[in-house]
């Protein structure tokens, strides 16, 4: 029952807000801001959608830059003749951080808050407070449940199994 109930808190809040961005965008569609009108669909769905983009781009790109230090730092160990006996990389470059975790966490979180607010800013400046808070509430409702399924799929036993 508790599902079902958030399951329809979160359809008729999604519908409302579809509904105002909708308002939204009738009215001030013929404004000085052409690129709203073009763009009309794109906004709508960054409506819907949860805050992650950024956060997995950022994540990636670290990643990648992260194994691009570790073969260089290897590399350069191996040039020197470093490595111990057996291994490709010595230990202290194993473990080769580009961005300290902190940082990136942070950078996380920035992340996803501009995600949130950025492309409704204009809402709330033209005086839509409610709507860009009602917008605002949708999407942090969305990242939330995203959060909720990723963590349900990482506690499956197949999970514990690859290590």
């Amino acid at each position: 029952i508790k599902a079902l109930l958030g399951y329809f808190a979160l359809a008729v809040w999604f519908s409302i807000v579809n509904q105002k961005l909708g308002l939204y965008q009738h009215i001030y569609s013929t404004d000085s801001l052409g690129w709203l009108e073009s763009l009309g669909w794109l906004w709508q769905a960054l409506a819907v959608c949860p805050p992650v983009a950024l956060s997995i781009g950022y994540c990636l790109v670290v990643a990648l830059l992260e194994g691009v230090a570790r073969c260089c730092c290897c590399v350069a160990a191996r040039a020197r003749g470093v490595t111990a006996e057996g291994s490709a990389c010595p230990p202290q470059h194993q473990q080769c951080h580009v961005i300290p975790m902190p940082l990136s966490a942070m950078v996380v979180v920035a992340l996803e808050i501009a995600e949130a607010v950025v492309p409704f800013y204009e809402v709330e400046q033209r005086g839509w407070r409610r709507t860009f808070i009602a917008t605002l509430i949708l999407k942090f409702l969305l990242f939330s449940l995203c959060l909720f399924l990723a963590e349900s799929v990482l506690k499956r036993q197949y999970f514990g199994r690859l290590g």
